[in-house]
């Protein structure tokens, strides 16, 4: 954004008209470069230095636009105070000294000066007050993103790639922030791309109501946590952070409600206008977008237990009667999902929108309700939803959502044990070791059903050469060389049995596990936790 002395705008019959400019206009890309150019030849120069520079390029018609373009690079500028002498241990060595009364005194105390510190007199009079703002020398440019895990202060680099039109579409898009700094209330429409700018409205912490008034096409109101009563814009921030999600989509349309002085003005804006803003991507990964501390926990410790369930943020848009919602959180495996809505800290106006909305939510799939325990709402209310709730306090606990996802996964294994009881599969079985794991991805079948579905077949005589060990499906003559070298092993002691440390690797070899001894007819026996041997059995 923009400073407020800097917003250009028009206010024409209760609507507000920011000044934009052509990004491809010659004039406007002329001035564009000379403020580059002023930048890119200030390197070395004092920021004073800088903005005199700057100010030879302005008149009465475009000192705004000048000004804006040059607050926008100087905010990547870095700049540091530089001087031969700590500034302020000179100006206390000097003033120690006592008043200087005449030109001749000053000279010749500055020379003295000059012969303690070791530098010309010409260098202690610009370091003296070298350590004030306006004399901080340019010492290079840092980039417009910054990745989230680079160092505290990127380094700076020399030059600065910025091409004028560029610079003139984010002039735009600053533009447009700052006048949405003051709304009071923003609407808007879009046909596509929801999923990124709901995930904005969450992550800023703005409420909202959405509407599938036409299908495929929602309007959306968006408020703030602040009272529109009270008429505050505390929340203009976070609205004017909203407006890069909104450009992103193909099809847009937004208005919004700005306080000027003690007026409310109109803010309209399209995607007709989409050329004179910079492309904007989605931004930060999916795994970072967190509306809470509470969140961000869960998702942590949700993905280490249920590893074979994908764990999303915002999954999907969801039909809520005439309205729309996005919950919290999504759980896939394979074809069965289920959601979990959490229900925080709201106003009471804000909460009963939401229990009504979620009356209404009638989804396909499960659609679990955290719910804090703080709320001013009563398991009666919550039972009304029709969805399954559980109350929470501080942190989200995991068991009630594990045990509804182990419920869903039993009751997907049991289809796939009905679905391979009708129909076996069609296996190509090749290779000494086919994992159980890949063989249920690639059938796209539940594992312990597809164990069932083996073992019968085994049983039948229908997989001949194959014998089930542990987790996979071993050939016999894999098995066959495998206990041709443990008997080798076994010939050559004179020992009770093989030492662990020796089978092991062997077992490694050829990919298995302490389960594969017994199909081979050997076993282990432990004298101790740290002590087992290997014996062939009778």
């Amino acid at each position: 954004m923009l400073t407020k002395e800097l917003l250009a705008a028009r206010r024409y019959r209760g609507k507000i008209y920011p000044r934009f400019v052509d990004p491809r206009s010659s004039q406007n890309l002329e001035i564009a470069e000379r403020v580059l150019a002023a930048f890119r030849e200030g390197l070395g120069a004092t920021r004073e230095e800088l903005r005199e520079r700057l100010e030879q390029l302005e008149d009465h018609k475009t000192f705004k636009l000048v000004r804006g373009l040059a607050q926008l690079l100087e905010r990547r500028c870095l700049f540091e105070p530089r001087a031969p002498v700590e500034p302020r241990e000179l100006r206390r060595w000097l003033f120690r000294r006592g008043v200087v009364l005449t030109p001749e005194e000053r000279r010749a105390r500055l020379e003295e000066a000059a012969r303690a510190f070791g530098c010309s007199v010409e260098e202690l009079e610009r370091a003296f007050w070298a350590d004030r703002e306006e004399n901080h020398v340019l010492r290079g440019f840092l980039p417009r993103f910054v990745p989230r895990d680079a160092a505290p202060t990127p380094t700076p680099t020399p030059g600065l790639s910025e091409e004028p039109e560029a610079l003139l579409q984010q002039y735009n898009l600053s533009l447009a922030q700052t006048l949405l700094f003051d709304a009071l209330e923003l609407k808007f429409e879009v046909s596509e791309r929801y999923q990124p700018i709901f995930r904005a409205v969450k992550r800023l912490g703005l409420m909202y109501e959405a509407v599938e008034e036409v299908p495929g096409r929602v309007r959306v109101r968006v408020d703030g946590p602040a009272s529109l009563f009270k008429e505050t814009t505390k929340y203009g921030t976070a609205l004017a952070k909203l407006l890069p999600a909104l450009l992103s989509a193909r099809e847009f349309r937004l208005e919004a409600l700005i306080k000027d002085g003690k007026r409310k003005l109109t803010f309209e804006l399209d995607a007709s206008k989409r050329s004179l803003f910079p492309e904007l991507s989605d931004g930060e990964p999916e795994e970072e977008r967190f509306d809470s501390a509470v969140e961000a926990d869960f998702y942590r410790r949700i993905r280490a237990v249920m590893r074979d369930w994908r764990v999303l943020r915002e999954p999907a848009i969801l039909k809520a009667g005439p309205h729309v919602f996005i919950p919290d959180f999504g759980f896939e495996r394979r074809d069965s999902r289920c959601y979990l809505e959490i229900v925080g800290f709201w106003t009471p106006e804000y909460l009963q929108k939401k229990l009504q909305k979620l009356r209404e939510a009638r989804p396909e799939e499960p659609l679990l309700l955290a719910v804090d325990r703080n709320l001013r709402c009563t398991e009666d209310e919550l039972r009304a939803t029709g969805h399954e709730f559980f109350l929470y306090e501080k942190r989200l606990p995991l068991e009630p959502i594990v045990r509804r996802l182990l419920t869903i996964a039993e009751q997907q294994a049991e289809r796939d044990r009905e679905r391979l009881r009708a129909e076996p599969l069609a296996l190509d079985l090749q290779g000494d070791r086919i994992p159980l794991e890949g063989l249920a991805g690639r059938h796209e079948v539940d594992i312990e059903a597809l164990r069932e579905h083996l073992e019968r077949r085994l049983a039948a005589g229908d997989l001949p050469g194959y014998r089930l060990v542990s987790d996979a499906l071993v050939s016999e003559r894999a098995l066959a060389r495998l206990k041709a070298e443990l008997d080798a092993l076994a010939a050559r002691t004179t020992e009770e049995g093989l030492g662990w440390e020796e089978v092991e690797p062997v077992l490694r070899r050829y990919g298995l596990g302490e389960s594969a001894l017994e199909a081979v007819g050997y076993g282990i026996e432990r004298a101790s936790l740290l002590e087992a041997r290997v014996v062939r059995r009778a």
